[in-house]
């Protein structure tokens, strides 16, 4: 035989062994004594979908105006302040933060899809619980409760939604 069909012949028969191995259960001899056991081994996995929530969209207003009839109120009403399309992949819902500068507001009110949420503190994180969602328009409505001392006038959009997935 030529060394070439040597080789060839060579790596067939580990190919042929490799192949039979791969498909053979996993099987462990142990002798004791007299008596043979024998142990198999199982792999088990599982797949686990980290909670992800996706914002698509997103629309706010670039400035609001205040009037005097709103700073002696204390607060702005603007209804279809935000609107997005959100995406959750959890039951559980997802969390929702409001950063806002408290130099022109001391409080905030959001109300979308019959839920009303609060917030004293910017960037304080709330829990709404929600379905699983696939890009559902979502339109957020806001009372602004003015900071004292603050001015009739127009002023840049001072707030920022954001979202994010818990388990």
């Amino acid at each position: 035989m030529k060394r070439s069909s040597k080789l060839l012949l060579a790596r067939r028969v580990l190919g042929v062994v490799a192949a039979v191995l791969m498909f053979m259960p996993p099987v462990v001899r142990a002798q004791s004594g007299s008596a043979t056991s024998r142990v198999h081994a199982y792999v088990d996995f599982r797949l686990v979908i980290a909670p992800t929530v996706r914002v698509e969209s997103l629309l706010e207003p670039k400035d609001f105006s205040i009037t005097e009839a709103d700073v002696s109120k204390g607060y702005v009403d603007v209804d279809g302040g935000t609107s997005l399309l959100l995406t959750s992949n959890s039951y559980a819902g997802f969390a929702m933060s409001l950063g806002f500068d408290p130099a022109l507001i001391t409080r905030v009110v959001a109300r979308f899809e019959g839920r009303t949420l609060e917030w004293d503190t910017p960037g304080e994180p709330l829990q709404v619980d929600a379905p699983k969602m696939t890009r559902r328009p979502i339109t957020v409505a806001f009372r602004i409760f003015l900071a004292p001392g603050l001015h009739a006038g127009t002023y840049h959009w001072p707030m920022a939604l954001r979202f994010s997935a818990t388990a």
